[in-house]
This record gives C-alpha cells, structure tokens and sequence, in this order.
C-alpha cells in the first residue's frame, strides 16, 4: 500500500518507486513527488508502516537523518537535496523487503 499525507499549499501529489519490483537486496529509487505553493519546504518524511525511517527537514543540519530499520538500507549519500528543492521527497534507498510505504510533506 503506497500512501501520501500532505499539507494544504501542495499539489500534484504521487509517489513513485523505480523500479516498481525489485527482488529482496536490489536497488530502488523512492520518489514523493509534489508541487509547492507560495510556502518553504520545512520537512519530507518516510514511512513503513507507522514507522519513520527516513528524514529531512532542509532547516537541520544535517538535513538528512535516518532511523536504523530492520530490512530498509537508506544509503543517505545518495539522497540529492537538488532533487529535494525541486519537490522530490527522498533519493535513492536500498530495501530488502516489500514494504508498506508512505511520505509525509510539510510545508513552513
């Protein structure tokens, strides 16, 4: 189940994994993908399940932070802020397992 939370001044919501199959170990790419208006971005979270895993809030320093979860690998240096500032929530993440995944958008 893939599942979006945003706030009011978003649109275009959609979240997209590329590939959409991978086998257990593989590389994929984890993009929450919106359009802002008129308001800064304050933070993009990841989710599986109700448990947060991934972060980043351009305010914090560093503005990326990841939470350990048993079967998600976030490789945090391939995360691209450009990517981030143009409203794509999270770069590139390894998984193991077929997760159930969200992001969450906020807005300043």
């Amino acid at each position: 189940m893939l599942l979006i939370d945003a706030a009011p001044g978003l649109r275009n919501l959609a979240l997209v994994i590329k590939p959409p199959w991978v086998r257990r170990g593989q590389e994929a790419q984890l993009y929450c993908q919106y359009e802002m208006e008129n308001a800064p971005l304050y933070s993009v979270k990841w989710y599986r399940g109700t448990l947060e895993f991934y972060r980043f809030s351009p305010s914090e320093n560093p503005p990326g932070k990841i939470f350990p979860f048993t079967g998600i690998k976030v490789d945090n240096r391939a995360v691209r802020e450009e990517a981030l500032n143009d409203g794509y929530g999270a770069g590139e993440h390894w998984f193991k397992t077929q997760p159930d995944l969200s992001c969450s958008v906020r807005l300043w």
